[in-house]
């Protein structure tokens, strides 16, 4: 497919000055003057909070915000952005209005299903790289702990390169979104492989709409911005320099942490779950422990698309210290990408016990610390411990004595010590036996009136 490269334009209304008052937490959301939502809540968890218009090509609508005191219009068009505060109570709301005409979210032509049925790639996408780039650099990814790699010496280029740009405009809308909310982060990334260079160009990639978890693509105002950093900056010279850097990381993805053979295990442990035609692993070297899971469907094809980080080497020295073989260690590093792919077969199979699970786990404060509370609700207490307990299994398939013991525990010092899911070494304790039993009998799929039993047990 042959698409033109273009030039966005982006409208910044910013409204720095433009507050309107409320005596009340909820404020009213009118379209072309018809109501829309009674039910905006004013909250500081989001700084702005942003409300999404959803237009066709060439449409402009009319968007007001209504307190039971003021209100405020715009009249929205693809890509404008308009901030305004809404002050309640003495606290200025940052709001924020962006205008979107929607792209499909997938767009599996032919031509894009050449080749790619039954394969496994492995890509760290260009401006999939700006984007991590630009969190890199930005105050809230210098912040944050554990968002970004900072010990590596691909780092240390990046902001030899980059630092003098970290006063961009793209690089502070990215804070921003950043600092709204901290899981926009995730849409922020994994949006970055919407869009492709062409001939220089930043340009929509033509397969994807959006590859974060809305429908919305979260950075699809800021294409100018985009276009600017990287042009001042010079990023396609920096990623063409790096390139033998991205491909030996890419190598160690695609052929030493035994990509095919996951896909095997999950396939035959889950059959009939997920049965995704192509698998597209998505990474950055900059990005810390954060990982997510994306999958599409669109004119009969299947992706499931991992975004991950890339296991450092010297984050196993201790793994080699101890006398773990470097194959055994090399499946460990692999846990990085099994766990996002698992989650595309297994929860699939809780969904048939959910009511029951949910009941089970509905005491969270016995499964997990408080601050993971919040995120995993529901099934999804479940699902990660599960997430996890895969691991363990796969691991006792491919280690025996010594090594097993010891990457064993190390699954069950990063759950309970570190992420804090209490009961997750006791679930262990009974789950591998229990596989190992019916290994050549049963598929994990088959055991999971067992694990939820075992679930309401405890």
């Amino acid at each position: 497919m042959k698409i033109q490269g273009f030039i966005l334009i982006l409208l910044f209304v910013s409204c720095a000055n433009k507050t309107i008052k409320s005596n009340a937490p909820m404020v009213s959301i009118y379209r072309n003057d018809q109501v829309v939502s009674n039910k905006w809540k004013l909250s500081d968890k989001h700084s702005p909070d942003i409300y999404f218009e959803n237009l066709k090509p060439n449409e402009t609508k009319k968007v007001t915000f209504k307190t039971n005191k003021e209100e405020v219009s715009y009249n929205v068009s693809d890509k404008d952005v308009f901030d305004f505060s809404i002050e309640y109570k003495g606290q200025k709301y940052k709001q924020r209005i962006v205008g979107e005409v929607l792209k499909k979210r997938a767009n599996f032509t032919k031509e894009y299903q050449l080749g790619k049925h039954e394969n496994i790639d492995v890509s760290i996408p260009e401006v999939y790289e700006l984007v991590n780039v630009a969190i890199a650099i930005s105050k809230y990814g210098k912040m944050k702990e554990g968002l970004v790699v900072k010990d590596s010496k691909y780092y240390k280029r990046v902001i030899k390169w980059f630092e003098k740009y970290s006063d961009h405009k793209f690089v502070k809308e990215i804070n921003t979104l950043l600092e709204a909310d901290t899981w926009s982060y995730f849409n922020v990334k994994m949006n970055g492989h919407a869009f492709i260079f062409e001939n220089g160009k930043i340009a929509r990639n033509p397969f994807f709409g959006s590859t974060g978890f809305m429908n919305n693509n979260i950075l699809a105002p800021y294409m100018n911005l985009m276009q600017d950093f990287s042009d001042k900056s010079s990023f396609q010279k920096f990623y063409k320099d790096e390139t033998p850097f991205y491909d030996s990381q890419i190598r160690y993805f695609s052929f030493n942490i035994g990509l095919k053979d996951m896909m095997k295990w999950l396939k035959r442990n889950f059959p009939g779950k997920g049965s995704y035609d192509y698998t597209h692993v998505i990474f950055s070297p900059l990005v810390g422990s954060n990982q997510s899971l994306i999958n599409f469907e669109d004119n009969g094809f299947k992706e499931l698309q991992p975004h991950v980080n890339y296991p450092h080497n010297y984050l196993y020295d201790n793994l080699r210290k101890k006398g773990i073989r470097e194959t055994a260690i090399n499946s460990y590093r692999g846990t990085i990408v099994f766990t996002e792919l698992n989650h595309g077969f297994a929860d699939l199979v809780s969904e048939k016990y959910k009511k029951r699970i949910v009941k089970a786990t509905k005491d969270k404060e016995n499964w997990l610390k408080p601050e993971m509370q919040n995120f995993y609700k529901g099934i999804k207490v479940f699902n990660e411990y599960m997430n996890w307990a895969l691991v363990s299994l796969r691991l006792a398939d491919l280690t025996k004595g010594k090594e097993q013991k010891e990457l064993l525990r190390q699954v069950n010092h990063t759950m309970v010590e570190k992420r804090g899911f209490y009961k997750f070494e006791k679930l262990i304790k009974y789950l591998v036996p229990l596989y190992k039993k019916n290994k050549n009998k049963k598929t994990v799929a088959q055991l999971y009136p067992d694990i939820v039993k075992w679930f309401e047990k405890n």
